[in-house]
């Protein structure tokens, strides 16, 4: 008889939602710079006058002036913060007949910050850092160069990112990069190839602390612990509907995409100062916020019956890459039209 006088009610301890904690990885290229001002000038010095070899050897101890030294500043380059936003309405009506169990105004906060977060991920990695003409140094695998190809000898995921690794050196003093990221699904190729397998296989490991496969990968392209990481954080792709689409991720039918897809980002990153060679920054405007995002609320007078109150998310950034030197951009690293990677991977 129970279930007979049983009515059934929403937990309120309990509930399924997407993570809002997805790894993502933008701001690690990006170090916030706070700025005053919407645009401004970078000042660039030039490196080829920096680098100069002149004939400093004087003929004589008392014969004439040495040569000259002079400062030259390269065409400046600039910033331009953009405003990011969205709004949650409030209805006020459903607001007070909303179900008892779902905290209404929290979870208008959560979704702002979430579609706050994706869309600022999607500028730094698929927007900038994974556009050709912002990482003006890349590469583009063929077919048998793709780590995944197990047949080709051209797969060479140890050779070709240390020669890689080797050009960036010589492109910032020597500093080799200190970030690395790429997807899950690339990670696993490089550790499953015949040539990292030559490298790693008469290595030791202790059973009671084991080396993570990032942490291989980076001792095998000769970077320091830590600079390899992986993100398999992912945006939608599929055609928003109301109600939203339930449909299952698919290969010829994916509905969300990896930010990172396929490719390798490296890059040396540092806090911009005065007289860094960093990769670049991200420019926030402090003019209204110092935060990364403000969450704010905004009365209505103008919606339905009874009014009520916007809850609006503002961004204003702009993340910037002032030194292409230290950027390089690894692309199409397996191939993504393969089942394998269930249409995650671009």
């Amino acid at each position: 008889m129970p279930a007979a006088v049983h009515v059934k009610k929403r937990l309120t301890d309990i509930s399924v939602r997407f993570p809002a904690e997805q790894y993502y990885v933008g701001k690690d290229f990006f170090p916030t710079k706070q700025v005053p001002h919407l645009t401004d000038f970078i000042p660039k010095w030039s490196k080829a006058n920096i680098l100069r070899l002149d004939e400093l050897a004087m003929s004589a101890p008392d014969d004439e002036l040495p040569p000259e030294v002079e400062l030259i500043l390269q065409a400046d380059d600039s910033y331009q913060c953009r405003v990011y936003a969205v709004r949650a309405p409030d209805k006020i009506i459903t607001k007070r007949n909303a179900d008892p169990a779902l905290d209404y105004d929290v979870e208008r906060a959560l979704h702002i910050r979430q579609r706050l977060d994706v869309r600022l991920e999607y500028l730094r990695i698929k927007q900038v850092l994974r556009s050709t003409s912002v990482a003006t140094n890349n590469q583009t695998l063929t077919t048998a160069q793709q780590f995944d190809n197990t047949t080709s000898a051209q797969n060479q995921p140890v050779t070709l990112p240390r020669a890689i690794i080797a050009q960036m050196r010589h492109l910032n003093g020597g500093h080799p990069p200190n970030v690395v990221r790429m997807n899950t699904f690339v990670k696993n190729a490089i550790v499953q190839s015949e040539e990292f397998k030559d490298f790693v296989k008469f290595n030791v490991l202790d059973r009671g602390s084991p080396i993570g496969d990032e942490e291989l990968i980076a001792s095998v392209w000769g970077l320091e612990p830590g600079s390899v990481k992986c993100s398999d954080a992912v945006y939608g792709v599929a055609a928003p509907t109301i109600p939203p689409s339930t449909a299952a991720q698919s290969s010829s039918a994916p509905v969300s995409k990896a930010f990172l897809g396929s490719d390798i980002i490296f890059a040396w990153v540092v806090p911009p100062g005065l007289r860094t060679y960093g990769m670049g920054a991200e420019f926030r405007f402090s003019g209204y916020n110092t935060d990364p995002y403000a969450v704010i609320g905004v009365p209505q007078f103008n919606r339905g019956v009874l009014p009520g109150e916007d809850l609006r998310g503002i961004s204003i950034v702009d993340p910037h890459v002032y030194n292409a030197d230290s950027l390089f951009l690894l692309k199409t690293c397996v191939n993504t039209a393969s089942t394998t990677y269930n249409g995650f991977l671009d």
